[in-house]
């Protein structure tokens, strides 16, 4: 065989070899591709939901916050025409503002002068005030002069009666040591009772006894001559404010009396501890 032959086959077997190294090599190598592509197809179609779940979702977001910004500009709208209400309500406040201050300063004013009037009519109110207290101490000041003068003239009229009674019971002392005579002379009547003049007289019944020879009650009363009490006076006797009888001072020492009774209430009777008075009080 020629040599060149010999060359030719063995660069045929080499190229056959290296054929069949590529051959082999394609073949892995489109199995490979082919597992790519197909998993590259898998990944897409993967991707493409992917993607049309994200365009799913970005159109609601977009529809959410189209509606979103649409109640935004709603709200906007609404609050800008409640800001020109407030802004319109804010210019009739002012307005009326100024004229409240208008009216407060004008009130101001009256009460300022009422104020003063009312400062003036104060002086005046206190110097009446102060006349009228002056003239009413001095009223007050006249009556209790007035008060004392009459408790002095009282009490001076008091003693002067009790050094009357007192005469009197001293003379009738000496008459009856000088033997004068006990009784008085039987050439008229007896004398009246007489009502004891002044202030009122109160004491109270200390016994009571009935007198067969006169048959009459007797009563002894804690009244005497340094009381203004003497013989011949009358004295009622009260319980209460109920009237009891009438009685007449028969003899009277300087702190103590005899009377008997001239008038007893129809039904009554009377008792120790009763009340004895110079005269009834309207």
């Amino acid at each position: 065989m020629h040599i060149l032959t010999k060359v030719f086959v063995l660069f045929a077997a080499v190229l056959s070899i290296m054929l069949s190294a590529l051959t082999i090599s394609y073949t892995i190598n489109t199995d490979q591709i082919v597992s790519n592509y197909n998993d590259a197809l898998a990944s897409a179609e993967v991707a493409s939901e992917s993607l049309r779940a994200q365009t799913a979702q970005h159109e609601l977001v977009s529809r959410e916050k189209d509606s979103e910004i649409q109640s935004l500009r709603a709200q906007l709208q609404a609050n800008t025409a409640a800001m020109r209400d407030l802004e319109s309500a804010n210019g009739r406040l002012q307005t009326d503002l100024r004229g409240v201050q208008a009216d407060k300063a004008a009130a101001d004013r009256r009460v300022q002068g009422a104020l003063e009037a009312t400062k003036a009519q104060a002086l005046i109110i206190e110097a009446y005030k102060n006349e009228v207290t002056q003239l009413r101490n001095n009223e007050l000041q006249a009556r209790e002069q007035m008060l004392q003068l009459e408790e002095r003239l009282s009490n001076e009229i008091s003693r002067i009666q009790v050094m009357e009674a007192s005469n009197r019971a001293l003379q009738e002392q000496i008459a009856n040591l000088q033997g004068v005579g006990s009784r008085p002379a039987q050439t008229g009547g007896p004398t009246e009772p007489q009502e004891i003049p002044g202030a009122v007289i109160r004491g109270l019944v200390q016994n009571v006894t009935f007198d067969s020879a006169m048959g009459q009650y007797v009563v002894q009363v804690n009244l005497g001559q340094n009381d203004r009490v003497n013989r011949n006076n009358k004295l009622i006797i009260t319980r209460g404010n109920e009237y009891i009888a009438d009685v007449v001072v028969i003899s009277s020492d300087l702190n103590v009396s005899t009377a008997r009774v001239t008038l007893l209430q129809a039904g009554k009777v009377v008792q120790a501890g009763d009340t004895v008075v110079s005269k009834l009080q309207p």
